[in-house]
């Protein structure tokens, strides 16, 4: 019978290591904010990600756009939303960590349906 460290070293080549799952990482929390022009905040919510959840009422579709672009908001890819020509900006703003990052995003956006149509799930509440 081999000893125990010969039969070991023996079996180390298939032995496999799980990949990093969302469960390894830290989870992500960001505080989303969207204001009016005279930077009153009209509504706030709380985004928590791995897993979804919050005060925010889409947190899941949220997380997932989140997750395609690293939690960077700024490289959401943009929609081309067909909207009314109305000026009556708004300002979003996002603050908190992406899996133990910092992140922060600030915009202001013509009106609230462009901003629906440039950052998706994300600012929908």
């Amino acid at each position: 019978m081999a000893p125990l460290p010969l039969l070991l070293a023996a079996l180390l080549p298939f032995t496999t290591v799980p990949p990093p799952t969302a469960e390894l990482l830290p989870a992500s929390t960001i505080v989303l904010t969207i204001s009016d022009s005279t930077n009153r905040a009209l509504r706030t919510v709380d985004l928590l990600c791995d897993p979804a959840g919050g005060t925010h009422p889409h947190a899941q579709s949220a997380c997932d756009a989140l997750q395609r672009v690293d939690g960077h908001i700024g490289t959401h890819p943009q929609g081309n939303p067909i909207c009314p020509l109305v000026y009556d900006p708004v300002h979003a703003t996002a603050t908190g960590t992406w899996h133990g990052q910092p992140r922060k995003y600030d915009q202001t956006f013509s009106n609230t349906c462009v901003m629906h149509g440039r950052t998706g799930a994300i600012f929908q509440f």
